[in-house]
């Protein structure tokens, strides 16, 4: 192939393809198409000024070196670089700074369209795990492309206007790991999710992301009765009502009232009956109750 035509195809402004290098799996060069699994493309500056990320532009710069920056892959070839001249430029306003490429993420060893082919994966329903897998980059590289695209695609938090919200928290995976969500009620937006479910992580937030001028427009707060959610919010909403779950008060109830009176009741009239028998009237009487449900609904 021309080297012509793959400077098109690599599309780098005033940049052109100079040689092209094939490795096999221990960096060796290799001739071998069956061993080859890294490309490296060389490339060299024909044109153009030097632009510093503050924006100036010169036609003359300070030093200038070689950087490996990965680009997307081709076809069977496991990883492709781009080798790129980075020149440096002594700029009046901020001194000596790497020029700007809009090719390449700043401070970064990749090309955009390389974070723009990732970000993309990852906004479907895949795993960073199994996106790492397919483009052959680390789990750490693709999980900071992913947090990169959502911060320019996410708008920040809106919280005007907001009065009356619920906290609630969901299991992240199974052995415990909970994070606690932020609505706003009125409006039923998702405000802000936070890792944990403690009163430090609650209070954080209401600190930290809500702000003290939001707290104090808060005027209730929907809530199971989780004693760090009720304290968190005693601390930092001075002006917000705790409105409890209807589900939750119903179940504490059951559990902690009637269960117990119904223990005590089956005890008295077996005597010394063992925990086994009392879980068998336990079942009964729930069966009954649940027929009895299905008899009124019918």
């Amino acid at each position: 192939m021309k080297k012509e035509f793959i400077t098109r195809f690599i599309g780098i402004p005033h940049h052109e393809v100079e040689n092209i290098s094939f490795f096999n799996s221990a960096w060796k060069e290799t001739s071998l198409d069956r061993e080859v699994c890294y490309v490296v493309i060389h490339l060299k500056r024909v044109a153009g000024v030097y632009r510093c990320p503050c924006g100036p532009e010169y036609s003359s710069y300070y030093d200038v070196r070689r950087q490996y920056v990965r680009d997307l892959n081709w076809g069977p070839w496991r990883e492709v670089y781009l080798e790129i001249p980075r020149y440096r430029i002594n700029c009046r306003r901020c001194g000596i700074k790497t020029e700007e490429l809009d090719s390449v993420v700043r401070n970064c060893t990749y090309t955009r369209r390389l974070a723009d082919a990732v970000g993309y994966a990852c906004n479907e329903v895949r795993s960073i795990k199994a996106v790492a897998e397919s483009f052959n980059l680390s789990w750490d590289t693709v999980k900071r492309i992913d947090s990169n695209r959502l911060s320019k695609e996410l708008n920040e938090p809106d919280f005007s206007g907001v009065k009356y919200i619920a906290v609630d928290e969901f299991a992240v995976r199974k052995g415990h790991e909970y994070a606690t969500v932020f609505l706003d009620i009125e409006s039923g937006r998702v405000l802000w999710i936070c890792k944990g479910r403690t009163q430090e992580a609650v209070e954080n937030v209401f600190r930290n992301v809500f702000g003290e001028d939001v707290c104090k427009r808060i005027l209730a707060v929907a809530m199971d009765c989780w004693s760090p959610y009720e304290s968190a919010v005693k601390n930092c909403l001075p002006n917000a009502e705790i409105v409890w779950d209807m589900f939750h008060i119903i179940k504490n109830h059951n559990k902690d009232v009637i269960e117990k009176v119904r223990k005590q009741e089956m005890r008295n009239k077996l005597g010394k009956a063992s925990s086994e028998e009392i879980k068998k009237e336990s079942f009964y009487s729930w069966k009954k109750s649940e027929k009895a449900k299905g008899r009124r609904a019918g």
